[in-house]
């Protein structure tokens, strides 16, 4: 995700961090290094908001890093394996945990999404595993079926209507 002007900003769930990339190919700690507040929680997909990063943590929910203030903040933890976050068009913000399906809060009521899409299967795990919205405001989101997970569908959801 871009950042700022020339940079970008990448998860890293093995060392536990965010990096920030400069178009030199330059990297340092966006979030990490020694005092590290994503230590063990996986950081995993991110997007920007308003000028918030939102940090989907898949062992420690979602977290936020305030672009100016460098401030990083936990913000909730909707479900079990935090995996994505998204936002609509009218700044509605989607949380995806694949072990519970898709969570929804409103706008500036972020702090405790409600479950709103459950995807749980035959055997009990969800199995959903990134979502994005397209140009007409449609959820789609990725998964695998089965316990042999071969099987890949996607799904969408018109926002409005479900």
């Amino acid at each position: 995700f871009f950042i700022a002007a020339g940079s970008f900003s990448l998860s890293s769930s093995g060392v536990h961090s965010v990096l920030s990339i400069d178009s030199k190919g330059n990297s340092s700690f966006l979030i990490g290094g020694g005092n590290n507040p994503l230590k063990d929680k996986h950081p995993w997909r991110m997007t920007v908001h308003n000028g918030i990063l939102y940090i989907a943590c898949k062992a420690g929910g979602l977290y936020t890093y305030d672009l100016i203030t460098k401030n990083v903040e936990k913000l909730c933890e909707p479900g079990s394996n935090t995996q994505d976050v998204k936002f609509d068009k009218t700044g509605n913000m989607f949380v995806l945990c694949r072990e519970a399906g898709i969570f929804r809060a409103e706008a500036g009521k972020f702090n405790s999404p409600k479950l709103w899409v459950n995807f749980q299967e035959e055997e009990g795990v969800a199995q959903i595993h990134a979502m994005e919205f397209d140009p007409e405001g449609n959820l789609i989101v990725s998964s695998i079926i089965g316990k042999q997970k071969t099987n890949k569908s996607f799904f969408y959801f018109t926002v409005g209507k479900t």
